[in-house]
């Protein structure tokens, strides 16, 4: 939605900007209407055209942005702090105890939940805790061969 709104607003800046180009050609040139009717419509070409540059702009600025990457060394502070704590975090213990910013925190913690190592789980006070399966004592003591021939 973010790419087709910002598409949008560019193409709408591309109008008003030919408009405006128009216009103030139509008035050099003394081929247009009246001055005062050239000269409000390149005004309000002009607010239009401002207008769809914001939207474009926020629509389209982070593809123009670079995101920190995340380190290796972040990666294995945040899964030291989960087995710390039992498999269970909050992007705010990440930020706290890793010393990263809360953004910063939250990309790290969505990614390793796209890559499959943690899931998000809803607390009972709405809060997100991110839960590393992995680390959770009982899903280890749980573990069984599928198979059955190891019992």
């Amino acid at each position: 939605m973010k790419g087709c709104l910002g598409c949008l607003g560019l193409v709408v800046v591309a109008f008003c900007a030919m408009m405006g180009v128009a216009l103030i050609a139509d008035i050099i040139l003394g081929t247009g209407g009246a001055l005062g009717t050239n000269l409000g419509l390149i005004v309000f070409m002009a607010i239009i055209g401002t207008g769809a540059g914001v939207v474009a702009w926020k629509n389209v600025k982070h593809l123009f942005t670079k995101s920190a990457a995340i380190t290796p060394q972040e990666e294995h502070r945040v899964l030291a702090l989960a087995a710390h704590n039992g498999g269970r975090l909050t992007v705010e213990e990440v930020a706290v105890h890793c010393h990263m910013p809360v953004d910063q925190s939250r990309r790290l913690l969505d990614g390793l939940v796209l890559n499959q190592v943690a899931d998000t789980w809803i607390s009972e006070n709405g809060n997100l805790v991110y839960v590393f399966r992995g680390l959770l004592g009982s899903d280890k003591q749980s573990a069984r061969d599928p198979f059955g021939m190891l019992e």
